[in-house]
Order: structure tokens, then sequence, then C-alpha cells
């Protein structure tokens, strides 16, 4: 599989005419990934939306697209914004019950990798399929 990715990113550098900037990466709301993640927000309280079409800043349509089509998701509690810019803050001691701290976002993601622990099926080439 990752010599499959490097062709596809080595084609994407060699052609400056493909659009990078402009991809997005999407990810159905059958796969176990973002099941787990579901799993995760709803044991904390939280009706989660979903938003299968991302953008974003990085590039996920490299994971998510041809040749991999892998499952992809962005994920995690707590609370934080200006990202990158000079006011940019994550809360670490909530006083506010319905915003989570640091700590409370940790443990998020302990409870999300135990999810994904507990997949007895995998993503592969967009379908489900029970690993053997």
């Amino acid at each position: 599989m990752c010599s499959a990715w490097l062709r596809w990113i080595n084609k994407l550098a060699s052609n400056p005419t493909v659009p990078i900037t402009t991809a997005s990466s999407a990810t159905v709301k059958p796969a176990p990934l973002i099941q787990a993640q579901l799993t995760v927000l709803k044991h904390s309280g939280i009706d989660p939306v979903l938003w299968p079409r991302n953008a974003g800043s990085y590039p996920g349509y490299a994971f998510t697209g041809e040749p991999l089509k892998l499952a992809a998701g962005h994920f995690g509690l707590g609370h934080g914004s200006g990202a990158h810019a000079p006011d940019e803050y994550y809360v670490i001691e909530s006083t506010n019950s319905k915003v989570q701290g640091f700590d409370d976002a940790v443990l998020s993601f302990v409870e999300y990798l135990y999810e994904l622990g507990k997949i007895k099926t995998a993503w592969i080439g967009g379908q489900c399929c029970t690993s053997a």
C-alpha cells in the first residue's frame, strides 16, 4: 500500500496542472473508523453532526481517493480556537461543564483508540470486509 501511495504522490508532484489545493476528502458513515468516533461522541453525551466532505488544510484526498480509498476523519473533544494564529488557545481546565478541558480531551482519545481496537472489519478500497 505504501508504494501505491508514493506512486500517487509522485504523480501529483510531477503534474503541476493537478489542482491539489481544491481536492476534497470524503468518508462514508458506515466506515468503522467513523463508527468508532460516533460511539465515543455519543458516550460523551454529544449528538454529532457529520460533514462527509472536508477540504481541510491537509491532503486527505491522497488517502481517501484513488488508489488507497482509506477512511479518514477528524476527531477530538476539548475546545480551542485561532489555530496557527497569535491568539491561538486550548482550554486546559474548564469551568464550564459543557466544555471539556485537556484531561477530558485526552480521555476521549483513549476511548477512541479502545473503540478502534474492537473493530473486527477492515475498510479496503472503499469497501467494508470482515478481517480473517
